[in-house]
């Protein structure tokens, strides 16, 4: 009790330089890369871990349910005492044995004022994603965050939600949203709130990849030592240390395992803040710069594993499309999975790649094809796509819409329709609702088609080949669609599309004049092995028929 009142008068309290900031409490902070003296850069901010320099130990905020359930018991049983003239002597024995073990973790968080330790602070920033999440130094505080300014994700929602129209609000709610855990049962619920507190502090901070360095967005759970474990760190030691055993017995033999190479990956396993060092070609990971600059000179590979199925562009810059089996080639596909969900949140599928099929984008090169992206389906599935990932330095220049050209262009081939998996990520919805919507208005702005013939969403989605419920939900966002309810039923998911020559041709004349990137399908090299149906026939080939 005496714990949890210090802990709110401090944070009453105003900042100090003689105070360190506490795990779990909330501080108006400096950006990392922003001017100090900038009054803009000052934002809300909650520490997330704290790290040592002095012998780089790591203390992170407790599990939520645990720090709750304390204060919960806590102020319960000060009620209690308070009421029956319990003395304090008794409250503090039954705090002992129920959780003080929580009041321990919530005060080893506040280190002594005398402790002058150089530390590092992981911050998260209030209402932004989790990717710009990252470590700051004491002098970035200014001061506390006022008890009652911070709410929480629903609150903040419905806060900002009261000035907005019906409309306004469902767009709002598709790209702001947080993840929430209300409408899973109690089980999962505990599972999912332990994976995202295991996931809260990057375990990689740099990724050195096709001459680049890319900071990371999110933890991935690299394994260590790496997949390929062995043959990498073979070939990490000398040819002396490996020239004493033979093979068989040397990867038994404990001078094998107690190697210090062989033992400092297996101490990475639960570090966070690396710097991992990546293969251009096969994508083999390492946090030894020595052993990855060996690794390059005996690599082999000069591009990913698999077939070739597209290749577009001239001799200065061409761009190159691979098939590449999960079940064929485990590990070069487990890599590419742990790579990706440095990118992305919401990503699990990490080592179970025997149903998927990936499709890498690469850019060729003198030395050969180096990957910039990728997207992956799983086979016999109702949906075309199950992820997809471009790399930091290859964004924005159109690469991620010509991956979504190329899962429809598969699908559309296959015999049917396709949709990518739900739900998408931000980015993601960012741009699959800006192809669909072009795709639709470049169906309309086509002088031969009668709008009367797509007053209705089901009727216009079967002639762009989307689904339906992707063309309903790109028109509503627009405010272009009105859902038809019935007396009886409801909405019944039908919508009538509100459009005439007018409005499309200020969207035809909104759009960027930035040239897209077109998959030129005579350039496809590709079969499907199961048709479901017959081709569907595409509107951009009937119109160049007309034409």
């Amino acid at each position: 009790t005496v714990t949890l009142f210090r802990m709110k008068r401090r944070n009453q309290q105003p900042l100090t330089d003689t105070d360190d900031p506490v795990v779990g409490d909330h501080y108006y902070v400096h950006r990392k890369y922003a001017p100090i003296a900038s009054e803009d850069a000052k934002v809300p901010a909650r520490v997330i871990a704290v790290k040592n320099l002095k012998d780089n130990t790591i203390v992170t905020i407790p599990p939520p349910d645990k720090k709750k359930r304390c204060e919960r018991d806590l102020s319960q049983e000060d009620t209690k005492s308070t009421a029956s003239g319990t003395s304090f002597t008794d409250s503090q024995a039954w705090c002992s044995s129920g959780s003080n073990q929580i009041v321990d973790e919530i005060s080893q968080s506040d280190p002594p004022v005398t402790d002058k330790t150089p530390k590092l602070y992981y911050v998260h920033y209030i209402k932004a994603d989790r990717r710009l999440d990252e470590w700051l130094e004491r002098e970035r505080f200014v001061d506390r965050v006022p008890q009652g300014m911070i709410l929480s994700p629903d609150e903040g929602e419905k806060k900002d939600a009261r000035a907005l129209t019906r409309s306004q609000k469902k767009i709002h709610q598709e790209f702001h949203h947080h993840q929430t855990f209300t409408d899973l049962d109690a089980t999962t619920q505990l599972l999912e709130k332990e994976h995202e507190h295991r996931t809260l502090v990057k375990n990689v901070s740099k990724v050195y990849l096709n001459g680049w360095e890319m900071h990371s967005w999110y933890f991935s759970p690299f394994p260590f030592p790496p997949v390929c474990c062995y043959s990498f760190l073979l070939r990490i030691l000398t040819k002396a240390e490996i020239s004493i055993w033979s093979m068989p017995s040397f990867l038994d033999s404990q001078q094998f395992r107690s190697h210090q190479i062989v033992s400092n990956y297996c101490n990475l396993q639960n570090s966070v803040d690396m710097t991992l060092y990546i293969c251009d070609f096969c994508l083999v990971y390492t946090d030894n710069k020595k052993g990855f600059i060996y690794h390059k000179s005996v690599c082999m590979e000069s591009q990913p594993p698999g077939d070739e199925i597209y290749r577009d562009g001239n001799k200065e810059k061409q761009v190159v499309m691979y098939e590449v089996s999960g079940k064929s080639n485990k590990t070069y596909c487990q890599s590419l999975c742990l790579l990706s969900k440095l990118f992305l949140d919401h990503k699990t599928l990490y080592f179970d790649v025997d149903t998927f099929i990936f499709y890498i984008l690469c850019e060729v090169t003198e030395d050969g094809a180096r990957i910039m992206g990728h997207f992956s389906k799983e086979m016999n599935s109702e949906n075309n796509l199950a992820c997809i990932m471009i790399l930091p330095p290859y964004q924005n220049q159109g690469f991620g819409k010509l991956l979504i050209q190329f899962s429809y262009e598969l699908s559309r081939r296959e015999g049917w329709i396709g949709t990518p998996e739900k739900p998408l990520s931000d980015l993601g919805k960012v741009s699959y609702r800006s192809f669909w919507f072009n795709r639709i208005i470049d169906y309309l702005s086509d002088e031969n088609v009668v709008l009367e013939e797509c007053k209705w969403s089901s009727e216009l989605a079967s002639r762009v080949q989307l689904s339906h419920l992707d063309v309903l939900s790109t028109m509503e966002t627009y405010n272009l669609a009105k859902p038809i309810k019935t007396s009886t039923a409801g909405y019944q998911g039908e919508a009538a599309i509100l459009l005439h020559r007018e409005i499309i041709d200020f969207f035809v004349n909104q759009r960027t004049k930035k040239k897209q990137r077109l998959l030129k399908k005579k350039l496809l090299k590709w079969k499907p092995l199961n048709r479901r149906g017959d081709p569907v026939p595409d509107f951009y080939d009937d119109r160049r028929a007309r034409r």
